[in-house]
């Protein structure tokens, strides 16, 4: 039985964490909203295949996403989303331009993908080295809103309000 609520703690946390992500009002987190779009997206062409790369862009380094393209456009300015070439690229009317290119039978981003890089690049664009080699933290658990909770008691709360939206 323990065993079996650990997972759905677990599942809940992540089911929770997954929807305060799409929060307009939160805070946009390199590892766990950018990076995956980029990852699906854009490092088929401008990842660490040097043998793929197009254009001489490299966005899964932080000097390749930060530093000038070889065509001299920044592809990312922290807190200017409209001088960023990589969201004038994925938001370009002009086919030819807009990123990823539809002739090689990409789809473009939903609005949504292109919704969490405005804010990133709008919030400081802050990178992020790669999860797995950043060490764990532990989170500090919500505070019991009635006395003699544990703060256990309260983190599951927590996370049954932020999937269900209903506390007990």
């Amino acid at each position: 039985m323990g065993r079996a609520v650990t997972y759905l703690l677990l599942a809940g946390l992540a089911a929770a964490a997954s929807s305060a992500a799409t929060l307009p009002s939160e805070r946009v987190d390199y590892n766990d909203d950018v990076r995956p779009i980029l990852s699906d997206r854009c490092y088929t062409c401008h990842g660490p295949d040097q043998g793929q790369r197009q254009a001489g862009l490299r966005l899964d380094r932080e000097s390749g996403a930060f530093g000038a393209a070889a065509s001299g456009a920044m592809p990312v300015v922290p807190g200017q989303p409209a001088e960023s070439g990589l969201l004038q690229r994925v938001t370009s009317s002009d086919p030819a331009r807009r990123m990823p290119p539809a002739y090689m039978g990409h789809d473009p981003l939903s609005e949504g993908e292109i919704e969490t890089l405005r804010r990133w690049i709008e919030q400081g664009a802050q990178w992020e080295g790669h999860w797995a080699f950043s060490p764990p933290t532990r989170p500090d658990l919500p505070q019991p809103a009635k006395d003699g909770l544990h703060p256990i008691d309260a983190l599951v709360a927590d996370v049954q309000q932020r999937v269900t939206g209903t506390v007990r």
